[in-house]
């Protein structure tokens, strides 16, 4: 059981500007709704296994605005088609999250709070897949993780620009991991491997 500080909840970051937010979440069979707070007031709870979301701010956004999704029940956090509208993370607490899928480099994630995405308390997280990422705290529990994909764009003029502040990666024990694909991180100087099957 989670201690009352670490209510399961992942924190989207949305940059001043934003009118609409586009992603996908997954929930466990049978979870109850899960609240979404997209910080102007509207809180719609979801109900079902998987949902598309799609918010239009009533107009576009004056200043910074966090939507938090209640993660004690999600399973998958992924992206739709459409530009995500959010540029980070804050808070990331997701015992049941298995996937986290950004794969369309049409969003940055620079704006994640101490330009870092915390994935430590994700405990079953097994698949990662993130562009322009500031940096990356992995896991602490080592056996589920299975796919590590951190990519960026090799023009460093693009708008979404970011790469890891991470010197050293360690996926040293993940005994799951099968699958690591790392590209365009200048900062990164050494993946520890060791242990990974």
């Amino acid at each position: 059981v989670l201690p009352p500080s670490a209510t399961a909840e992942i924190e989207l970051i949305v940059p001043k500007g934003t009118q609409y937010v586009n992603f996908q979440v997954t929930y466990r069979e049978g979870a109850e709704a899960s609240n979404i707070d997209f910080g102007d007031g509207t809180i719609e709870p979801y109900k079902g296994r998987y949902r598309a979301i799609n918010h239009k701010y009533a107009t576009k956004l004056t200043e910074e605005t966090v939507i938090k999704i209640d993660a004690a029940q999600l399973t998958q956090l992924r992206n739709t088609s459409a530009p995500t509208g959010f540029s980070g993370f804050g808070k990331i607490v997701a015992p049941e999250l298995q996937t986290l899928r950004l794969g369309m480099n049409n969003y940055t994630l620079r704006d994640s709070r101490e330009q870092m995405v915390d994935l430590s308390a994700c405990p079953k997280l097994k698949e990662v897949f993130l562009y322009n990422v500031p940096g990356i705290k992995l896991p602490t529990e080592r056996t589920a993780l299975k796919k590590v994909t951190i990519t960026s764009p090799a023009n460093t003029s693009d708008r979404n620009y970011a790469t890891l502040s991470n010197k050293h990666l360690d996926l040293s024990g993940y005994t799951a991991l099968s699958e690591v694909s790392i590209q365009y991180q200048p900062n990164l100087e050494t993946v520890n491997l060791t242990g990974a099957t």
